[in-house]
């Protein structure tokens, strides 16, 4: 599925717009589902700040990611990220 695949990897307003444009694409998703993939998508980070706010729909948590998340290039830390000098 495509919105699996879509996850926060820069900006969470670039983030919010691509999953925007495959949930178009997408249309036998329910808002549930759209919901579930957006917030686990999010930075660690952003979804703490989404949680917080306890959306009910996609469109909020979407909108409260927008309004609360940094907007600075906050990625999420994978193994590809980390290298042996950080633990220098």
């Amino acid at each position: 599925m495509q919105l699996e695949a879509c996850v926060m990897r820069g900006d969470v307003r670039g983030y919010v717009k691509a999953f925007r444009q495959r949930l178009n694409r997408c249309s036998d998703v329910g808002d549930d589902e759209a919901h579930y993939r957006f917030v686990r998508g999010l930075s660690l980070e952003a979804q703490r700040f989404v949680r917080l706010a306890r959306p009910n729909t996609f469109e909020q948590a979407a909108t409260t990611a927008e309004q609360l998340a940094p907007t600075r290039n906050d990625t999420r830390a994978t193994s590809r990220n980390f290298q042996a000098k950080d633990l220098a």
